[in-house]
């Protein structure tokens, strides 16, 4: 049982006794690890070092047996974007994104893509203006990540096109756009602007440093909140626990 050393997001925290925590994490190098982190909570020249959320680490453990927890045994602090907990709005958003990296992420199947998008967008989104364009470009670029980006350009049920004109159903169920015949067998549709779905694609595309450029508003805005939060609910099987508190949704119901 060799240490092994990697980058790590914290996810969530809970104490375990007066000197220790139990951590879920989000890794570089190893994916979604959940870390007895012994000593983590005692004090050290007088100041309280415990993990906490939203921060980066550098850590070592050793990765135990599958009936216990790996053991943290080092971690150094790399960063814990203090943008996020001088305004609501931003820290609503970062546990969001904590949120659904925790809960839609395998143990042990890293993806470092993953881990650099999620650190990349806690960074924008404690300084930027666009806190709402900032966080939709994370819910599609990771979508996309995890193989759950719905589809645009097509009819998810069928294959076939959409139609050329008007809005387009959009079938959350389906996995995306569905065509006329199809809307009329879906469960649950919602009609959304092509300008959204167009909005969309691209912000699943666009990289960090390039999402603050892009403009939402008005009709697009409200379509781009639904679908994405109507997809996350569909894939999940039930509302994530944050989305009633950003904003934005606060301002409009899905």
């Amino acid at each position: 049982m060799s240490a092994q050393k990697t980058l790590a997001l914290t996810l969530r925290t809970l104490d375990f006794s007066e000197t220790s925590q139990i951590v879920t994490v989000y890794t570089r190098d190893a994916g979604r690890m959940t870390l007895l982190a012994k000593g983590s909570r005692r004090k050290r020249h007088g100041v309280q070092t415990s993990i906490d959320l939203l921060q980066t680490l550098e850590i070592v453990y050793l990765d135990r047996s599958a009936a216990q927890l790996a053991l943290l045994t080092e971690f150094a602090l790399q960063r814990e974007f203090p943008g996020l907990r001088l305004d609501l709005g931003r820290g609503y958003a970062g546990f969001f994104v904590a949120e659904l990296v925790r809960t839609l992420t395998e143990e042990h199947d890293p993806d470092a893509d993953i881990y650099d998008l999620a650190v990349e967008t806690l960074a924008l989104l404690e300084t930027t203006d666009a806190v709402e364009t900032v966080t939709h470009a994370f819910e599609a670029r990771f979508l996309r990540l995890i193989g759950l980006l719905p589809r645009f350009d097509g009819c998810a049920s069928c294959g076939g096109q959409i139609e050329a004109a008007g809005d387009v159903a959009f079938a959350p169920s389906s996995g995306g756009t569905i065509c006329g015949k199809c809307a009329s067998e879906a469960a649950e549709r919602l009609s959304v602007s092509r300008g959204a779905l167009a909005m969309l694609a691209k912000l699943s595309a666009t990289s960090s440093n390039k999402v603050e450029r892009l403009r939402i508003s008005g009709t697009i805005a409200a379509d781009v909140r639904r679908v994405l939060a109507r997809t996350w609910s569909s894939i999940l099987g039930r509302e994530p626990e944050m989305i009633r508190h950003l904003p934005w949704m606060t301002r409009s119901a899905p």
